[in-house]
């Protein structure tokens, strides 16, 4: 199991980097993402984290596998137990959220908006509004996979996870489904997602570059795709 939640024990989706801080001294981030259902509910959880083990790649041979020298181990066992205590209610009590100005990045014909940031104790959560316009069966899979690049006023890049919240084509003012995209044309995509963003000491500013994967078709090349960086958001946070 990832993560036991009050006893029982749960597969979650999670994000995770490595940070090196010297030779022998690593920062290893890792956010878990846990549902409703897994909570049961439930105001108050104790999340425990028991004989974790960490995996390392380590050095490689001659022939591509992990070479066998002393100390390029595997697998290093993190024996013990932790239980943390998580109150929704507290962190309710101790968010503030913020409205950004010139919150808005386009490109083509497509709009993003940052409509509120929320700072917790654990994390910070950026909502953010897409629409994007001149819809057909075409270039439906057009600039849908969407990201964000984050860093803080240091020029730090943050750990940060987007997750599409909601979604919604609309046709001559009503609400349709992707197979109805075959034989229309100008329909309207809005969505809706959160970009979980992690929390370090001391942000005061961040930076939030949002990022697209666009197909693009050619004659001589056929279909082929290309991330594209929109404008970056500046955000000011006042702690």
């Amino acid at each position: 199991n990832d993560i036991i939640i009050n006893g029982n024990g749960y597969w979650t989706g999670k994000l995770q980097t490595l940070t090196k801080i010297s030779d022998y001294k690593y920062k290893l981030y890792q956010m878990y993402f846990l549902t409703n259902d897994m909570t049961k509910g439930n105001e108050e959880i104790t999340l425990t984290f028991r004989n974790n083990v960490m995996r390392n790649q380590g050095d490689t041979g001659k022939n591509g596998g992990i070479a066998n020298i002393p100390g390029n181990y595997r697998t290093f066992d993190l024996n013990g137990e932790i239980n943390v205590k998580v109150s929704k209610s507290r962190i309710s009590e101790n968010t503030e959220t913020i409205i950004p100005e010139f919150n808005e990045s386009k490109y083509k014909n497509m709009t993003q908006k940052v409509e509120k940031i929320k700072i917790t104790p654990i994390h910070i959560i950026a909502t953010v509004s897409t629409q994007i316009d001149n819809i057909d069966s075409k270039n439906l899979n057009n600039m849908l996979n969407r990201e964000a690049k984050v860093f803080d006023k240091e020029g730090n890049e943050l750990v940060a996870y987007t997750y599409e919240l909601n979604k919604k084509i609309i046709y001559q003012d009503k609400e349709i489904e992707e197979w109805e995209l075959d034989n229309i044309e100008k329909a309207t995509i809005n969505s809706s997602e959160i970009i979980v963003i992690e929390k370090t000491d001391n942000i005061n500013d961040l930076t939030i570059i949002p990022t697209i994967e666009e197909s693009i078709l050619s004659e001589n090349e056929g279909c082929k795709s290309q991330n594209v960086e929109l404008n970056a958001l500046k955000i000011k946070i006042n702690k």
